[in-house]
């Protein structure tokens, strides 16, 4: 037995209410699908500028920095080795080695 409103104004409403339902159904899901592609749009433009960042960073670890201040004493890594505490020492730098033969002299009292 199929179930039907009376009434013509009955059959109205029901009529514009389903109507009113799948607009707004489908006007979300249009706003779903524009944020998501702005939100893809931004990540990955965000992802290519920390890509080229980390290419130039890399070369210049690899040395392709700046020459003239290396001759210096200074590096041009863009801050990225700071010398630490003064007790450990600077990357690339090598303490000076003690020679086995000759060992250090003992303090005398």
């Amino acid at each position: 037995m199929k179930w039907r409103p009376r009434s013509l104004r009955t059959q109205i409403t029901a009529a514009v209410a389903v109507l009113v339902t799948v607009v707004v159904a489908l006007a979300g899901l249009v706003i779903v699908a524009r944020i998501d592609h702005r939100d893809r749009t931004d990540i990955d433009r965000q992802l290519t500028a920390r890509a080229e960042k980390v290419h130039q960073d890399a070369d210049k670890l690899l040395g392709q920095g700046d020459h003239e201040s290396a001759d210096e004493g200074r590096d041009d890594y863009g801050g990225l080795l700071e010398p630490g505490p003064p007790h450990l020492p600077r990357a690339g730098h090598r303490p000076a080695r003690r020679d086995s033969a000759h060992p250090a002299p003992a303090a005398q009292p």
